[in-house]
């Protein structure tokens, strides 16, 4: 009688426990979807008060590692930059799914791009830091990144991997946001990465393809030995647009003659095609 008696007290308990924690799940599930809401609505603050609360009191629960990723969203959003580097990076360890892993690294290079705007060498270390990165999305874009840095020192350690980049993706427009990095740093750079094409008799074109007016602008195709009047030809608006995102045409020239390959790149709202045939 006695034996029967334990056993159905262990077996009680059993079940207020379970329901215990069942009722603890689903308020914690609760607690997540009114943060998500609020998310969606771009509330940051109430959306970041709703994450607090889950971080604090649910650390076992099946959204705490999501919880973290967003917290950094919120912090991000509401400039509020140093926590939000350290949510991201909080995520980063615990981290199991590659999607949000690779958007929280990216978040802590932008931010950390930003930051470093200060000269602080502490924030431009954490980019390089990422060029070691096992993921080659997250390494390429620090090596993208650090190429806008004027400190040539800074800018030195990402040439291994835009090198890398051309000399073995097969994705033309990582190739060309590669060579495009390296024309920032040198376009010297180039060179030990491209075979000089024989531009004898060969024409140079260009296309300019704005897409605003959903139309062509621009197109030219001429000896190469005319390229100079070609390119005196841009408009100087297109020209005005190439300096001011760093873009020098006698580099992409260089480029286009090293390669012998299409290179396209977008500024704003205009499409500009250059190749040698």
């Amino acid at each position: 009688m006695r034996k029967n008696t334990i056993i159905l007290i262990m077996l009680l308990m059993t079940v207020f426990a379970f329901n215990l924690y069942a009722d603890s799940s689903l308020d914690g599930k609760v607690l997540f979807e009114k943060a998500k809401i609020k998310l969606f609505d771009r509330n940051w603050n109430s959306a970041l008060e709703y994450l607090n609360e889950y971080i604090e009191d649910y650390q076992n629960e099946r959204f705490y590692k999501k919880a973290l990723f967003y917290r950094g969203k919120c912090f991000e959003e509401l400039k509020m930059y140093n926590k939000a580097l350290g949510s991201y990076e909080n995520y980063s360890k615990v981290s199991n799914n590659k999607s949000l892993y690779e958007e929280a690294n990216i978040a802590i290079i932008d931010i950390s791009f930003k930051l470093s705007k200060n000269k602080n060498n502490y924030y431009i270390q954490k980019i390089v830091d990422y060029l070691e990165n096992s993921e080659k999305i997250i390494r390429y874009y620090a090596a993208f990144r650090l190429s806008y840095f004027k400190n040539k020192k800074s800018t030195k350690a990402s040439i291994p991997v835009l090198k890398n980049i051309i000399r073995k993706e097969k994705d033309q427009e990582l190739v060309d946001r590669a060579k495009l990095a390296l024309m920032r740093i040198d376009p010297k750079h180039l060179k030990s990465v491209n075979k000089t094409i024989d531009i004898t008799n060969k024409n140079l074109n260009i296309r300019i393809f704005d897409k605003k007016k959903n139309k062509e602008t621009l197109s030219l195709n001429i000896p190469f030995i005319l390229a100079k009047l070609a390119l005196e030809a841009l408009p100087d608006e297109e020209k005005k647009l190439l300096k001011n995102k760093g873009y020098s045409i006698d580099s992409i020239l260089e480029t286009i003659i090293n390669s012998g390959e299409l290179f396209k790149f977008e500024v704003e709202d205009i499409i500009i095609k250059i190749w040698i045939e």
